[in-house]
């Protein structure tokens, strides 16, 4: 076993392997090229038996030179952008920008890459990205139809930012939407709301893992609503109704919605004379941080999202951490409230009634049940909230 006083290096290692100390040096930093995952593994096994623990100090020198040194190719991160010919959403465009600045500070450069939707496209890229000595990834948020991605990931260091990738299981940074609907509806219940109702187009909620929907049915779980109470509107399901009649039979008197559906319920609601906040509350999720708005709702830093992805990025180039790991990370950005006209903000909250649903955490489990119970609410189908597992 080694200890400080006398250090397994690279040269033992390489003289039990019976190896060059440059093929040492690569397979420890999972640096494939020239070597085989074989011959990678077996050196790194040999590496574990003799004790081997790199030194820290000098691991940040080697990595600061190696980022020096760099020049073209190497140092590009790309962008994977899979909406084709339709403009990029607002939210990946901030996303970039918060990705280029972040990348400048490091020293790379970020190239956006068009995202074929065929898996024999999606090898072709992966070919010309390793060709051109590219070892990071950047996955952007995807459109719902391609939720499914073939890219040959061994090749690179891989970060997606959102949650609209389902396979395979990457590293992601995204916004914590189920604190979110929390936050929203903890808010809400303090200020005097009762009846609170949720809406969101099912496109939205499918790209987004259903979990802005699953964290609304846990609050109304732990309230004791039932869902004959406070149906979720789903637009985009065979079932859904008009938001205006779905409000007036339930007598809402808050709804928490996405950014795109307030603006069209607020046009509603004035055009019938519905006064917002004082007939309604209307509490919207997925705002810009740079959106001037007078709507009341949850700001996202969708800006900090490119941010943290290329650093999460930049800590797996610089270990050699390449494809899928069967243990993923995660970075999660809290959307924080943004006050506005359209709920009512009194100067001091009532503080006990703002806790209504953080008295129950949600385990894994839980969130597993919540995410196939809207599953099931999307398919026409949702058992009565009182038997939800929490």
């Amino acid at each position: 076993m080694s200890d400080t006083a006398n250090p397994v290096t690279l040269k033992m290692i390489a003289q039990v392997a019976g190896v060059t100390h440059p093929t040492v040096s690569r397979a420890l930093r999972n640096d494939s090229r020239n070597i085989s995952e074989a011959t990678c593994k077996r050196i790194q096994e040999i590496a574990r038996s003799l004790g081997y623990r790199p030194d820290p100090a000098m691991s940040a020198l080697i990595a600061h030179r190696t980022r020096v040194r760099q020049h073209g190719e190497y140092t590009k991160i790309a962008v994977l952008n899979g909406w084709g010919n339709t403009p990029m959403p607002p939210y990946m465009r901030e996303q970039l920008k918060g990705m280029n600045a972040r990348a400048r500070e490091l020293g790379y450069h970020i190239e956006v890459f068009a995202l074929p939707e065929d898996p024999s496209g999606q090898a072709r890229l992966s070919r010309t990205l390793a060709a051109r000595g590219i070892r990071g990834i950047i996955v952007g948020p995807m459109p719902a139809t391609m939720q499914d991605l073939h890219m040959e990931w061994k090749h690179f260091s891989v970060v997606s930012v959102g949650f609209s990738v389902t396979s395979p299981r990457l590293a992601f940074v995204a916004s914590n939407h189920f604190f979110g609907i929390e936050t929203i509806y903890n808010r809400l219940k303090s200020q005097g709301y009762n009846r609170i109702g949720f809406l969101h187009h099912v496109d939205s909620e499918r790209r987004n893992r259903n979990l802005y929907l699953s964290s609304y049915l846990k609050c109304l779980v732990v309230e004791g609503i039932t869902h004959d109470e406070a149906p979720p509107l789903l637009p985009g399901t065979p079932h859904a109704v008009e938001p205006m009649a779905w409000i007036k039979k339930h007598r809402f008197d808050a709804i928490i919605c996405g950014w795109h559906e307030s603006q069209r319920l607020l046009s509603q609601l004035i055009t019938a004379g519905i006064q917002v906040p004082q007939d309604i509350a209307i509490a919207a999720f997925g705002i810009s941080h740079e959106t001037v708005t007078t709507t009341s709702g949850l700001a996202e830093d969708w800006h900090g999202l490119g941010v943290e992805a290329v650093s999460l990025l930049q800590s797996f180039i610089l270990a050699g951490k390449r494809g899928v790991s069967h243990q993923r990370n995660a970075v999660f950005i809290d959307p924080v409230w943004k006050p506005g006209e359209t709920v009512r903000e009194p100067a001091a909250a009532a503080s006990a009634g703002a806790e209504c649903c953080q008295h129950y955490p949600v385990t894994a489990d839980d969130s597993e049940v919540l995410a196939h119970e809207a599953d099931a609410l999307i398919a026409g189908g949702l058992p009565h909230p009182a038997n939800l597992a929490l």
